[in-house]
């Protein structure tokens, strides 16, 4: 998420608009000073791949998790009959898109509802 994609909620009065600005400037600020340009959006596109999972491209494999030891938590690719679609590319577009288009909305009501009525 860039300063550009917000710049339309920008001209919305409204809390909720201010709210979600703020959070994006304050995560936008804190990834520059750490070297990185924008902020992160995994979780955002976790839900939008929910709502619409044509926005990914996925391949079907065998994923595991370590449960014990220094690797921990670590996700690894093994040999064995698919259990996870692993999401390997997004479209981005198609994603800012679903993505502003639902903060604009609620940002215009107020967050009272998500289609604006």
């Amino acid at each position: 998420l860039m300063s550009a994609h917000i710049s339309n909620l920008r001209r919305i009065e409204s809390p909720l608009a201010e709210f979600i600005c703020g959070i994006a400037d304050y995560s936008i600020r804190s990834n520059s000073r750490r070297g990185f340009s924008g902020a992160p959006m995994h979780d955002p596109l976790a839900a939008a791949i929910g709502i619409d999972p044509t926005i990914g491209k996925y391949e079907a494999l065998c994923l595991d998790v370590e449960i014990r030891g220094k690797k921990r938590g670590r996700v690894f690719v093994k040999k064995g009959r698919p259990n996870t679609l692993f999401c390997k590319s997004a479209d981005v577009d198609k994603f800012f898109k679903l993505f502003l288009g639902v903060l604009t909305r609620l940002a215009r009501c107020g967050g009272n509802s998500i289609t604006g009525e």
